[in-house]
Protein backbone atom coordinates (compact mmCIF):
# COMPACT_ATOMS: atom_id res chain seq x y z
CA UNK A 1 0.00 0.00 0.00
CA UNK A 2 1.30 3.40 -0.97
CA UNK A 3 1.65 5.81 1.97
CA UNK A 4 2.79 9.40 2.34
CA UNK A 5 4.05 11.05 5.51
CA UNK A 6 3.14 14.55 6.64
CA UNK A 7 4.59 16.82 9.28
CA UNK A 8 1.95 17.61 11.87
CA UNK A 9 1.48 21.35 12.16
CA UNK A 10 0.36 23.25 15.25
CA UNK A 11 -0.93 26.78 15.66
CA UNK A 12 -1.06 28.94 18.74
CA UNK A 13 -4.39 30.25 20.03
CA UNK A 14 -4.35 33.70 21.61
CA UNK A 15 -5.60 34.26 25.13
CA UNK A 16 -8.96 35.95 25.55
CA UNK A 17 -12.70 35.37 25.46
CA UNK A 18 -14.61 34.55 22.28
CA UNK A 19 -18.21 35.05 21.30
CA UNK A 20 -20.75 32.26 21.86
CA UNK A 21 -20.06 31.01 18.32
CA UNK A 22 -16.50 31.31 17.10
CA UNK A 23 -15.07 30.24 13.75
CA UNK A 24 -11.82 28.41 14.45
CA UNK A 25 -10.99 28.28 10.74
CA UNK A 26 -12.71 28.81 7.39
CA UNK A 27 -11.31 28.38 3.86
CA UNK A 28 -12.65 28.50 0.29
CA UNK A 29 -10.21 25.72 -0.76
CA UNK A 30 -9.38 27.50 -4.00
CA UNK A 31 -5.82 26.84 -2.84
CA UNK A 32 -4.29 24.67 -0.15
CA UNK A 33 -4.38 26.42 3.25
CA UNK A 34 -0.87 27.09 4.46
CA UNK A 35 -1.15 24.85 7.51
CA UNK A 36 -2.72 21.87 5.69
CA UNK A 37 -1.06 18.97 3.87
CA UNK A 38 -2.14 17.04 0.78
CA UNK A 39 -1.28 14.89 -2.21
CA UNK A 40 -3.50 13.92 -5.14
CA UNK A 41 -5.68 17.07 -5.11
CA UNK A 42 -5.79 19.96 -7.58
CA UNK A 43 -7.07 23.45 -6.77
CA UNK A 44 -9.07 25.92 -8.88
CA UNK A 45 -11.59 28.74 -8.48
CA UNK A 46 -14.23 26.05 -7.78
CA UNK A 47 -12.38 24.35 -4.93
CA UNK A 48 -10.25 21.27 -4.28
CA UNK A 49 -10.67 18.27 -6.59
CA UNK A 50 -9.29 14.72 -6.39
CA UNK A 51 -9.95 12.92 -9.69
CA UNK A 52 -8.35 9.51 -10.18
CA UNK A 53 -9.07 6.69 -12.61
CA UNK A 54 -7.70 3.18 -12.11
CA UNK A 55 -7.34 0.44 -14.74
CA UNK A 56 -6.52 -2.79 -12.93
CA UNK A 57 -5.38 -4.82 -15.96
CA UNK A 58 -4.09 -7.16 -17.22
CA UNK A 59 -3.52 -8.97 -13.94
CA UNK A 60 -2.58 -8.49 -10.31
CA UNK A 61 -4.13 -6.68 -7.37
CA UNK A 62 -3.03 -3.18 -6.35
CA UNK A 63 -4.03 -1.09 -3.30
CA UNK A 64 -3.62 2.67 -3.70
CA UNK A 65 -4.30 5.69 -1.48
CA UNK A 66 -4.79 7.95 -4.49
CA UNK A 67 -5.40 11.22 -2.58
CA UNK A 68 -5.11 12.54 0.94
CA UNK A 69 -5.71 15.89 2.65
CA UNK A 70 -5.12 16.78 6.31
CA UNK A 71 -6.24 19.95 8.07
CA UNK A 72 -4.35 22.00 10.59
CA UNK A 73 -4.44 20.89 14.22
CA UNK A 74 -7.00 22.78 16.35
CA UNK A 75 -7.47 22.85 20.12
CA UNK A 76 -10.87 22.49 21.78
CA UNK A 77 -11.67 25.84 23.49
CA UNK A 78 -12.62 26.04 27.15
CA UNK A 79 -16.41 25.69 27.72
CA UNK A 80 -17.15 24.63 24.16
CA UNK A 81 -20.42 22.68 24.00
CA UNK A 82 -19.74 21.40 20.50
CA UNK A 83 -17.70 21.88 17.34
CA UNK A 84 -19.38 21.91 13.93
CA UNK A 85 -17.50 20.86 10.80
CA UNK A 86 -19.14 22.04 7.56
CA UNK A 87 -17.85 21.12 4.08
CA UNK A 88 -19.94 21.50 0.89
CA UNK A 89 -18.86 18.65 -1.38
CA UNK A 90 -19.61 16.46 -4.40
CA UNK A 91 -18.57 12.80 -4.56
CA UNK A 92 -18.69 10.33 -7.45
CA UNK A 93 -17.33 6.79 -7.11
CA UNK A 94 -17.39 3.95 -9.65
CA UNK A 95 -16.20 0.36 -9.54
CA UNK A 96 -16.59 -2.00 -12.49
CA UNK A 97 -15.35 -5.39 -13.63
CA UNK A 98 -16.45 -8.37 -15.68
CA UNK A 99 -14.02 -10.98 -14.36
CA UNK A 100 -12.48 -9.68 -11.13
CA UNK A 101 -13.05 -7.17 -8.34
CA UNK A 102 -12.91 -3.40 -7.95
CA UNK A 103 -13.26 -1.05 -4.99
CA UNK A 104 -13.32 2.73 -4.51
CA UNK A 105 -13.91 4.84 -1.40
CA UNK A 106 -13.54 8.25 0.20
CA UNK A 107 -13.31 8.64 3.97
CA UNK A 108 -13.20 11.58 6.39
CA UNK A 109 -11.61 10.82 9.77
CA UNK A 110 -11.25 12.85 12.95
CA UNK A 111 -7.93 12.47 14.77
CA UNK A 112 -7.89 13.28 18.49
CA UNK A 113 -4.63 14.20 20.26
CA UNK A 114 -2.65 12.97 17.27
CA UNK A 115 -3.55 9.29 17.67
CA UNK A 116 -7.17 8.20 18.08
CA UNK A 117 -9.12 8.12 14.83
CA UNK A 118 -12.87 8.06 14.15
CA UNK A 119 -14.57 7.88 10.75
CA UNK A 120 -17.18 10.65 10.65
CA UNK A 121 -18.19 10.46 6.95
CA UNK A 122 -17.55 7.99 4.14
CA UNK A 123 -18.73 6.47 0.86
CA UNK A 124 -17.57 3.28 -0.82
CA UNK A 125 -18.42 0.98 -3.73
CA UNK A 126 -17.21 -2.56 -4.40
CA UNK A 127 -18.15 -4.58 -7.40
CA UNK A 128 -18.12 -7.89 -9.20
CA UNK A 129 -20.06 -6.10 -11.95
CA UNK A 130 -20.68 -2.34 -12.09
CA UNK A 131 -21.55 -0.09 -9.16
CA UNK A 132 -21.49 3.68 -8.57
CA UNK A 133 -22.50 6.24 -5.96
CA UNK A 134 -22.99 10.00 -6.24
CA UNK A 135 -23.62 12.45 -3.38
CA UNK A 136 -23.82 16.24 -3.18
CA UNK A 137 -25.11 16.71 0.38
CA UNK A 138 -22.78 18.92 2.44
CA UNK A 139 -20.77 17.25 5.17
CA UNK A 140 -22.20 18.73 8.37
CA UNK A 141 -20.99 17.07 11.55
CA UNK A 142 -21.64 18.21 15.13
CA UNK A 143 -18.90 16.97 17.45
CA UNK A 144 -19.64 16.71 21.17
CA UNK A 145 -18.12 15.07 24.24
CA UNK A 146 -14.69 16.66 23.75
CA UNK A 147 -12.39 17.81 26.53
CA UNK A 148 -11.00 21.38 26.64
CA UNK A 149 -7.45 21.48 25.32
CA UNK A 150 -7.75 18.36 23.18
CA UNK A 151 -6.08 18.52 19.77
CA UNK A 152 -8.23 17.81 16.70
CA UNK A 153 -7.27 17.20 13.09
CA UNK A 154 -9.35 16.01 10.12
CA UNK A 155 -8.17 13.83 7.24
CA UNK A 156 -9.70 12.91 3.87
CA UNK A 157 -8.45 9.69 2.25
CA UNK A 158 -9.38 8.59 -1.29
CA UNK A 159 -8.66 4.93 -2.00
CA UNK A 160 -9.16 2.47 -4.84
CA UNK A 161 -8.04 -1.03 -5.79
CA UNK A 162 -8.88 -3.80 -8.18
CA UNK A 163 -8.19 -7.03 -9.98
CA UNK A 164 -9.14 -7.01 -13.67
CA UNK A 165 -11.42 -4.01 -13.16
CA UNK A 166 -11.62 -0.23 -13.34
CA UNK A 167 -12.43 2.53 -10.84
CA UNK A 168 -13.18 6.24 -10.69
CA UNK A 169 -12.72 8.46 -7.64
CA UNK A 170 -13.92 12.05 -8.03
CA UNK A 171 -14.20 14.25 -4.92
CA UNK A 172 -14.87 18.00 -4.87
CA UNK A 173 -14.49 20.05 -1.69
CA UNK A 174 -15.80 23.58 -2.24
CA UNK A 175 -15.01 25.13 1.15
CA UNK A 176 -14.51 24.06 4.77
CA UNK A 177 -15.11 25.57 8.20
CA UNK A 178 -14.85 24.54 11.84
CA UNK A 179 -16.97 26.48 14.35
CA UNK A 180 -17.04 26.23 18.15
CA UNK A 181 -20.30 26.75 20.07
CA UNK A 182 -20.75 27.54 23.76
CA UNK A 183 -19.54 29.99 26.40
CA UNK A 184 -16.01 30.05 25.04
CA UNK A 185 -12.78 31.09 26.68
CA UNK A 186 -9.55 30.53 24.81
CA UNK A 187 -6.39 29.69 26.70
CA UNK A 188 -2.95 30.62 25.42
CA UNK A 189 -0.70 27.73 24.41
CA UNK A 190 3.05 27.61 24.10
CA UNK A 191 5.15 25.18 22.11
CA UNK A 192 6.43 23.81 25.41
CA UNK A 193 2.93 23.07 26.70
CA UNK A 194 2.03 21.34 23.43
CA UNK A 195 5.10 19.10 23.73
CA UNK A 196 4.24 18.23 27.32
CA UNK A 197 0.74 17.22 26.22
CA UNK A 198 2.32 14.65 23.93
CA UNK A 199 4.78 13.47 26.61
CA UNK A 200 7.84 15.27 25.24
CA UNK A 201 10.24 17.55 27.05
CA UNK A 202 10.43 21.07 25.61
CA UNK A 203 13.83 22.13 24.34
Amino acid sequence: MKRHAFTVLFFILPSGTAAADDVLWSYTLTELPGSWGQYGFEFSSEGANAHHVGWWYPKGHVDVDCALMVTQVSTVPQDADSLVLHIPQHTYLYAGTTSGTAYASVTLEMLTDGTASEVIWSHGVSSYGNESVEDSLPIHVSITGLEPGQFLQFMFTCYHSGYRGSTVVDLWLYEASLTAHGDLTFTGLTWGSIKRTFGESPN
